[in-house]
């Protein structure tokens, strides 16, 4: 069941009821709703509300201290076209998650910069959610409406955490249904906030989200990196020179192959970098790639110190080295300082 799913039968909506009303409203309103027939799930939505702790279920699913946020957020999930999103400003934290996590289910621009900003101003107000706001949020609905308040703080947290992580499964799924490519420049610009000095900044739901994505690319990844280090050689000397020498054939392919792996594992490099560590599968890439281009530097300087070389011949391997480095540093933004600097300072003398 999705989030406008869930909505739709939540205790309160089923009986067009409030977090204020009082326990005899409530009978009011179920026996408004038994006049439609309704009375079987009037009745259990009822019973539920006046439970104080089955109530709770029915709370966190809801917008505190509102009365019409809910009815405008069902309409705007039913309509079958594209529907201006309803206002969801609310004073309540958890009536914002509970609204962002519900327009998910409709949101029209699933497309990158759409995904993202949907994705951020989701885990953004999630960010907010704590035990003693959400605690003080439903007591405050709880004393106008004479209800026992809620005492327990672990029962909230732990309801928040399962929040949490259903919200992110969700966030997942929802990607998941974007083009490979779409999904990777949402992911990009989702690790871009987690970089960044905004309110996510290190946000670990942000991490997990983008890992998640990772998982799913993860036999698309292997493939390629096991095109490219078939395509650099190996680290075999023998090898890098005979595909130095046929350069014009080899040059496309590994150009394309760095850059199809580069793209696949960036969201989660950012990611990384952010936190200041490196797995040891993008070391492995890099050692390799750095491997085959000291080598193909090395064969170069050897074609320099030839007596009557063509000068054409010297120049095509020279500006296919450069390709390949400038190349390698943009790929590779998360390579050490010094090693950068390295092949900066090659691309300048060359």
């Amino acid at each position: 069941m999705n989030y406008a799913e869930e909505l739709k039968r939540n205790p309160f909506s089923i009986l067009k009821a409030s977090p204020l009303d009082t326990a005899a409203q409530l009978n009011a309103k179920m026996n408004e709703a038994l006049l439609f027939e309704e009375s079987k799930e009037a009745e259990q939505a009822y019973l539920t509300l006046i439970h104080p702790q089955h109530r709770l279920e029915a709370e966190m699913g809801w917008f505190p201290g509102e009365t019409d946020l809910a009815a405008s957020l069902i309409a705007y999930t039913e309509t079958s076209r594209i529907a201006p999103m309803p206002d969801i400003r609310t004073e309540s934290t958890l009536g914002t998650v509970n609204a962002w996590k519900t327009v998910l289910e409709k949101w029209p621009a699933w497309e990158p910069r759409g995904a993202a900003a949907l994705s951020v101003c989701l885990l953004s107000a999630l960010k907010e959610l704590s035990t003693e706001k959400v605690l003080e949020e439903l007591n405050r609905d709880r004393a106008k409406s004479k209800f026992p308040e809620i005492t327990q703080q672990e029962t909230i947290t732990h309801r928040l955490l399962s929040m949490q992580e259903s919200i992110l499964k969700r966030l997942t799924e929802r990607t998941g249904e974007m083009s490979g490519e779409d999904s990777l420049a949402a992911m990009e610009l989702l690790a871009g906030e987690y970089q960044g000095e905004g309110p996510l900044r290190k946000y670990y739901p942000l991490e997990e989200l983008v890992q998640e994505h990772e998982l799913k690319m993860q036999s698309e990844i292997d493939k390629v990196e096991a095109e490219l280090y078939e395509l650099l050689g190996n680290e075999d000397p023998e090898m890098i020179t005979k595909i130095f020498n046929a350069q014009a054939k080899e040059f496309p392919k590994i150009m394309t192959a760095l850059e199809a792996w580069g793209r696949l594992t960036r969201p989660l490099r950012m990611i990384r970098k952010a936190k200041g560590i490196k797995d040891q599968g993008t070391l492995d890439m890099e050692r390799r790639v750095c491997v085959f281009m000291d080598c193909c530097y090395l064969l170069i300087r050897g074609i320099q110190k030839r007596q009557n070389i063509t000068p054409g011949i010297m120049s095509y391997h020279r500006e296919h080295h450069k390709e390949l480095v400038r190349k390698v540093l943009e790929v590779f933004f998360d390579m050490e300082e010094s090693k950068r600097q390295k092949y900066l300072d090659r691309l300048n003398t060359m």
